[in-house]
Formats: C-alpha cells, sequence, structure tokens
C-alpha cells in the first residue's frame, strides 16, 4: 500500500505541475483535472501518514492511537468527499458542454472555479458533524481512526455524502 500511494501522490503531481507549467493546458476541463490532481495529492499524502502509522504500530506492536489519529480520519472523510465531488464536477462540465453548448456562462472558468470552491467549503462542513459529534474513533483491529463501521445515523450520512451522493450524479450524467 505504502508504494502504490507514493507512486499515485507522485503521477498526481507530475500531472499537475505538467497542467500549471504549459500554457496550452489552461482550459476549463484541464481545471478540472488539475483540481482531481490536487485532491489526489492530498489523498495520497492522508493515505500515507496513515499507512506508515499503521506499519509504525505494527511493528512496535503498539494497540493506542497517536496524536493526529483523528485529524487523519478526518481528513481522510475530506478528501474522499473532494475526490469524488470533483469527478462528479467533472461530469457535470461535460453535461453542460454537450446538452446545453448555449449556456456559455454555466461553462465559463469563472463558474467552474466558483463550483470547486463551493465543493472544498461542503468538504469542509459536511465533515464537522464526524469532528464535533466524536464519530471518529480509533479502530484497533486496523490500527487507524474512522468512524465505527456499525448501522448508525453518522454512518448512513458520511455513505450519502461521501459516496452515494456523487456517484447518482455521475451515473445519472451518463
Amino acid at each position: 500500500m505504502i508504494i502504490s500511494t507514493i507512486i499515485a501522490t507522485l503521477l498526481a503531481c507530475i500531472f499537475l505541475s505538467i497542467i500549471v507549467i504549459n500554457r496550452t493546458c489552461r482550459t476549463v476541463s484541464l481545471m478540472l483535472v488539475g483540481n482531481s490532481c490536487l485532491v489526489a495529492i492530498l489523498f495520497g499524502c492522508i493515505m500515507l501518514s496513515m499507512a506508515l502509522f499503521t506499519l509504525e504500530n505494527d511493528i512496535k506492536q503498539i494497540v493506542f492511537q497517536d496524536s493526529l489519529c483523528i485529524f487523519r480520519g478526518y481528513m481522510g472523510y475530506i478528501t474522499c468527499f473532494l475526490q469524488n465531488y470533483s469527478y462528479a464536477l467533472q461530469a457535470i462540465y461535460r453535461y453542460i458542454i454537450v446538452v446545453h453548448p448555449a449556456r456559455v456562462s454555466w461553462q465559463s472558468a469563472r463558474f467552474q472555479a466558483f463550483l470547486i470552491g463551493i465543493k472544498w467549503i461542503l468538504s469542509i462542513v459536511y465533515s464537522l458533524p464526524l469532528l464535533l459529534t466524536g464519530e471518529i474513533i480509533y479502530n484497533v483491529d486496523n490500527q487507524i481512526c474512522q468512524v465505527s463501521l456499525r448501522l448508525s445515523p453518522i454512518m448512513v450520512y458520511t455513505t450519502l455524502c461521501i459516496y452515494t451522493i456523487p456517484l447518482t450524479i455521475i451515473m445519472l450524467v451518463y
């Protein structure tokens, strides 16, 4: 997991660098792809941190959390939210281009940047209940901090917000 996470993060860094440096890559579509690459970099860093923490605890046979465990869990949920909604935004943008080509304002870089900003704000706001209610807890078996994997209102909320809504948007668009 550690090696694949490092490779994925490095590839996302390379793709994002190409998009930023190359002038021909400054289109709205590639702005959305660049946003997905940025989120992939953040997600990779969080997953790498979790994997290294788990590896260290396995080697040292430690069964308790460190001070950053809850933060890593919180950031993991934020980056999952961001990644899935990044793909949903790309799907919506492609839908707008094909089905509503006359809606030029919806296709503009400014409008898409606005949607990206809203998505980043919503990711933080959505995850706050997980953090504030103390639902992100240390799972001794997996040695990571996560929402308890039992049927509960917070698990339904998490599943709906992170996976069901963005995947439904993507399925409806395509």
